[in-house]
């Protein structure tokens, strides 16, 4: 009796040359634009964390102003615009360790020391800049101060109607008067 094999067919089954290579591109596009996104989402990051940093260390250059002031009348200076200077300024600094306002003729860049805090004196070099402007409502008597702290990062402190988030740039505002009074 003869036995019959029965032959499958066996046609070859696989991706042809032409299917892999299309594969391998539309896998390597697809890979492009997720590190395209991660790199975009990554420096919109960055961004987003200085621009906080820098609202924070405008609110804290008010701050320091205010500690001066609120100090002049804690040490009975008898006026709370002691080691303030004698006319309106608009390039002046307050460090966070001396806790004194200079105005300077040039610019320091902040710089953060060991504790975290943000200083003119001491530590490690930032990208932010920080000036004080203090403008007095009435040059004569000095009861009121409006106190103007902008913050930079990355460039030059530019002009204060100027500085916005698209220019890196951040600043508070407050008025100051005798303490207890405003």
């Amino acid at each position: 009796m003869r036995k019959k094999y029965f032959h499958k067919n066996k046609k070859k089954s696989g991706f042809s040359f032409l299917e892999t290579i299309i594969s391998v591109f539309l896998i390597a596009i697809g890979m492009i634009a997720v590190m395209a996104l991660m790199a975009s989402s990554l420096k919109e990051s960055f961004d987003s964390r200085d621009q906080v940093i820098a609202t924070l260390l405008s609110q804290e250059g008010i701050e320091l102003v205010r500690n001066v002031r609120d100090n002049n009348w804690a040490n009975d200076l008898g006026s709370f615009d002691a080691g303030f200077p004698s006319a309106s300024k608009v390039r002046c600094q307050v460090d966070a360790v001396t806790d004194a306002i200079s105005c300077p003729a040039f610019w320091f860049s902040l710089k953060l020391n060991t504790d975290g805090i943000y200083n003119y004196s001491s530590g490690s070099a930032t990208r932010f800049q920080r000036k004080i402007m203090i403008q007095y409502d009435n040059d004569t008597e000095k009861n009121l101060a409006t106190i103007t702290s902008i913050v930079a990062w990355g460039s030059d402190i530019p002009a204060l109607s100027s500085c916005n988030s698209a220019n890196k740039c951040a600043y508070s505002k407050t008025v100051l008067g005798r303490w207890g009074e405003n």
